[in-house]
């Protein structure tokens, strides 16, 4: 049998007087002085020893509440995090998607960093790494896609840094000017146009704009436009 975990009535001080296994083996209800006041996981049951016969504070009652929060919430975001890295703030908004309060989420997130399950740090260099390998795009994209996760900016800085050398971001934006340049002299007559063409895509494919004008300039004065 399960209960409802919200409660109309304030919780009071009083005395336990009967645990119930629920039909999850895993959780219990509690009652005080004969009426239902809470559930909880049977291993914090176990651990907090709450016991029949042993008289709750509501301070006590109150920390175990919170506690049976933040292992939901701590249980969800392992849920989330399986096969994939996520950021804090991308867990944050998951946790919030399924309605956990905000204290139950930032308790959740402590043991998590704890735990490194969650690692802002290593999760920038590694993205930032993947996306500059794999993908070729430039350290103004990839800090956006990293913003967009949430990811602290001293992280970002340091995972830029790391992954990526000025010498290696323009040879990439080379390579993309280069696979570029037969599409823009077939589609485009104008020189002109053309530059401003190549510097709106390198610009999508997130160079720095100096990276994007020294490439320019480059394909500019080899093709004589």
């Amino acid at each position: 049998m399960s209960h409802q975990t919200e409660r109309d009535e304030p919780l009071q001080a009083g005395t336990v007087t009967r645990i119930e296994t629920q039909n999850d083996p895993d959780r219990v209800s509690v009652f005080i002085d004969g009426a239902f006041a809470f559930e909880l996981p049977r291993e914090v049951a176990r651990e907090y020893d709450v016991a029949e016969g042993r008289t709750l504070s509501v301070e006590e009652q109150q920390r175990l509440i919170a506690e049976e929060a933040a292992r939901r919430a701590r249980s969800k975001a392992l849920q989330y995090l399986t096969g994939k890295p996520r950021t804090a703030e991308e867990v944050r908004r998951n946790l919030r998607k399924n309605d956990h309060s905000e204290t139950a989420i930032e308790d959740a997130l402590a043991w998590l960093r704890e735990h490194d399950y969650v690692d802002d740090a290593a999760y920038a260099q590694r993205y930032a790494q993947q996306r500059f390998d794999s993908k070729g795009y430039g350290p103004r994209r990839i800090r956006h896609e990293l913003k967009k996760r949430g990811v602290d900016k001293r992280h970002t800085d340091r995972a830029l840094d790391e992954a990526i050398e000025r010498d290696e971001a323009l040879e990439h934006a080379r390579s993309h000017a280069r696979k570029r340049l037969s599409r823009l002299e077939r589609d485009e007559p104008d020189p002109w146009k053309r530059r401003k063409k190549l510097s709106d895509y390198l610009l999508r494919r997130g160079f720095t704009h100096g990276m994007i004008r020294e490439v320019v300039r480059e394909v500019a004065e080899r093709e004589e436009w």
